[in-house]
């Protein structure tokens, strides 16, 4: 990630986070009907937060544009939560819980077209069809698995030490 998170922008997701965790657990402990769905939205919330705050490596802040990978499981519980919340809570949280629905429907058909930004590393990086052409010909030659400015090497057959693995595949700046 480049730059800076604005300083605005932390304290107000701590906010709207602490927010929805109260509002859900409110639902968990004192709505009998929407308990269920509390808890799920409960579990999912701090799944999908624990993932991505362990994915980044303890990051200050859990907004990266590629780190999707990370919350996928989380994310999905969560919005199958939020779904089960909007069709069984009372009055207000099920038209809140539908507006989120109506959301993350709408951005979720948007990004699945095409990615949030056109410069992922992962549409520049090596054609794999070039790479299992090259070991096709040569089965001691490293494929070329990662992109954009690190390089990831792994090797398919036998005649490498454990070493060489080690310091073929960890990811590091290529030179």
């Amino acid at each position: 990630m480049t730059g800076h998170v604005p300083s605005g922008i932390i304290p107000l997701t701590i906010a709207l986070m602490v927010l929805f965790f109260g509002t859900v657990l409110y639902q968990a402990i004192y709505n009998k009907k929407t308990r269920e769905a509390a808890w799920l939205a409960l579990a999912g919330g701090t799944h999908a937060f624990a993932s991505m705050y362990g994915g980044l490596g303890g990051a200050l802040t859990t907004i990266a544009p590629d780190a999707e990978r990370y919350v996928f499981v989380g994310q999905s519980l969560l919005a199958c939560s939020i779904l089960c919340l909007a069709a069984t809570g009372k009055q207000f949280v099920s038209r809140v819980c539908w507006v989120l629905v109506t959301l993350m429907l709408i951005f979720g058909i948007s990004h699945f077209r095409k990615p949030v930004i056109n410069s992922y590393p992962f549409l520049k990086g090596p054609l794999w069809s070039g790479e299992v052409t090259q070991w096709e010909k040569d089965h001691s030659y490293g494929l070329h698995v990662w992109p954009g400015s690190f390089h990831w090497i792994m090797y398919l057959d036998g005649s490498h030490t454990p070493e060489q693995r080690m310091q073929a595949c960890p990811l590091r700046e290529a030179r």
